[in-house]
């Protein structure tokens, strides 16, 4: 009975369709020595599936792990296939491959004390370009020069950025990190980049550059204490001018023939 069951699973792993086939990559036979060598480089499309398989002969129920970066994978799509009794497969599924799943893969068994790992499979996931920085809103005084800034990485490489001012593409394609230089603005815009590779494009968010103003005057002034040397007067401040206030001034007036007026500046 066992023996038909071995057959069964041998004619599985023959008649994998041909997707199977191009995905699955023998990550090598662990030969009881750590495995060697350059990893083996899987490129793959971001949200394709991907299945990896390492084999193992010499051991009866061996104890098979799957590492990722030094770390053990605690995936559910794990499976372990007996060939015969000292021969084994083990599967490791990705469904649907992201930027988190690339890395270095490989297996690990422990046998009487002693580790043994087999080679390398370095996972690639190629993708649209993915932002590391992307424009911020910012405020300026009117017709002064300004800067904005993108970066977007792939892979694959290279990454080029075309800016957006409002609806017209403004300067030449650069590649990423990309610096956009403004000399100057007279009303409220909007930026943003795209970043291009061959895979296809991103969007970053929309940034709003403003212009700075006058700030408005305090509004409820009131005096809530005085004495015949000391007030104290509160107000709350106005719009801002969309800079932040650094200091607002006091003046006082006493009633007399000959009037008095003291100006002091108070830190806001």
């Amino acid at each position: 009975m066992e023996m038909k069951q071995n057959m069964r699973i041998r004619g599985l792993l023959l008649l994998l369709p041909p997707l199977w086939a191009v995905l699955l990559r023998d990550i090598a036979a662990l030969t009881g020595t750590k495995g060697t060598g350059t990893p083996i480089k899987l490129k793959v499309s971001q949200g394709q599936p991907v299945k990896l398989n390492c084999s193992l002969k010499g051991m009866e129920d061996p104890e098979m792990l799957w590492i990722k970066d030094g770390a053990v994978v605690q995936s559910v799509d794990q499976v372990y296939i007996p060939v015969d009794e000292e021969h084994w497969i083990g599967f490791l599924s990705l469904k649907s491959v992201d930027r988190a799943d690339a890395g270095k893969y490989w297996c690990q068994i422990e046998n009487k004390g002693k580790r043994k790992e087999s080679q390398q499979v370095w996972l690639i996931v190629e993708g649209v370009p993915y932002f590391t920085m992307e424009p911020e809103d910012l405020s300026v005084v009117p017709n002064t020069p300004f800067h904005m800034a993108c970066a977007a990485v792939g892979p694959p490489e290279p990454v080029t950025i075309v800016w957006w001012m409002g609806d017209s593409r403004v300067g030449l394609p650069d590649i990423s990190p990309s610096i956009l230089n403004v000399s100057g603005i007279n009303q409220s815009t909007v930026f943003f980049c795209e970043a291009h590779n061959i895979k296809g494009l991103s969007s970053s968010r929309t940034a709003t550059v403003q212009i700075k103003a006058v700030p408005f005057p305090p509004l409820n002034v009131t005096i809530t204490q005085i004495t015949s040397y000391n007030a104290v007067v509160t107000w709350v401040p106005g719009f801002d001018g969309l800079s932040p206030l650094r200091s607002c001034t006091v003046q006082v007036a006493e009633p007399q023939e000959e009037e008095e007026v003291s100006i002091e500046v108070v830190p806001v």
